[in-house]
């Protein structure tokens, strides 16, 4: 019948119990793995969620940030020896309120932090002990231990405690490293430096995984029996949101029409926990009770097509001719081609 009409059968739906589908969080903001710490700290606070996407160039799931990734982060930097950050120069600017003086060669690399407050001896002693890394020197006007992180190539120099470039002690034209104006206190060069560091350096890149058509029970006790507080949602191999613990806190019910039947019984697999709102149909009556009332027009019809006619012509909307095909169709079906006993 749809062939002969030309028109495109729907979607076989086979089960309408809830999904992970009917839960997921699609409006959520996601980050470049490339993008620093500190915008996935401001994410998950400002928007108050537990589960941030990583992507690269934009569509390549590469793994999610959650409180989780910054707490161990906070806390294994304090532990152990001096922690090694990867830095990219894009993200000074992205963190740090200043501007550049110089853009060094390299766009990304790993080295320790050290601020210059000690006299330069003592300086050089723990700038000796951090060989083979060298590290970002975070450093007010400080003319000699300036010129000893240009002459042993430093790969970047946070200058603070300048007010403007004419009052800079040394010349950086031979220096490849780069150079980064902060227009904060030292303390707070510091910290915020440590957090320009990337994403992808602290993100889970191997998250469980929950696919869209999973039942929604399966995937609320999978999240609340492991330790994750949101987890990714995928249709096949494409991302399509995250679900978090607060997702599954009321459990949904699709809303379901039942029509050519009336019996939940006789309905498409989990009709038990659908919300029925509408009955249409031409069969001997016995619906399951409903929490509230619902439309139904039942009539002693050969065909639940005549019904459906009905409703076209109530409501004053023409059948197109596609639709009449389709209605006939469903007719001649019903009476075994106007020869059952049951055709009006």
């Amino acid at each position: 019948a749809f062939k002969s009409a030309g028109v495109t059968p729907p979607p076989f739906v086979k089960d309408v119990s809830p999904k992970v589908s009917d839960v997921t969080r699609r409006d959520i903001d996601s980050l470049d793995i490339n993008e620093p710490i500190l915008t996935a700290i401001k994410v998950l606070d400002e928007e108050n969620i537990s589960c941030i996407p990583v992507f690269e160039n934009g569509s390549e799931f590469k793994g999610i940030i959650t409180i989780h990734q910054i707490s161990g982060f906070l806390i294994s930097e304090n532990l152990g020896k001096r922690p090694i950050y990867r830095f990219r120069f894009d993200n000074f600017k992205k963190v740090l309120p200043g501007y550049f003086y110089k853009r060094g060669i390299s766009s990304e690399f790993s080295a320790p932090v050290m601020t210059g407050a000690m006299p330069i001896e003592v300086s050089r002693e723990r700038i000796e002990a951090l060989k083979p890394n060298k590290p970002v020197l975070v450093v007010g006007l400080r003319e000699d231990l300036i010129s000893f992180a240009v002459k042993n190539n430093f790969p970047a120099i946070i200058l603070t405690g300048v007010e403007d470039d004419a009052s800079l002690p040394y010349d950086f034209s031979g220096f490849d490293g780069t150079v980064y104006i902060s227009k904060t206190d030292t303390a707070e060069t510091i910290r915020l430096l440590r957090l320009s560091s990337p994403v992808k350096d602290i993100m889970n890149p191997n998250p469980e995984i929950l696919q869209a058509e999973s039942a929604y029970d399966v995937a609320k006790n999978a999240l609340v029996n492991s330790h994750y507080r949101g987890l990714p949602v995928f249709n096949g191999n494409d991302f399509s949101g995250i679900v978090t613990r607060r997702c599954f806190i009321e459990k949904p019910q699709r809303k379901l029409i039942l029509v050519d039947h009336n019996e939940v019984s006789q309905s498409v697999a989990g009709a038990e926990q659908a919300e029925i709102v509408e009955i249409i149909d031409h069969h001997r009556i016995s619906p399951n009770p409903t929490k509230t009332p619902i439309y139904m027009n039942i009539r002693p019809v050969g065909s639940t097509c005549s019904i459906v006619f009905k409703h076209y012509s109530h409501s004053g909307v023409e059948v197109n001719r596609e639709t009449a095909m389709l209605l006939l169709a469903g007719i001649l079906s019903d009476t075994v081609i106007l020869k059952s006993p049951t055709t009006t």
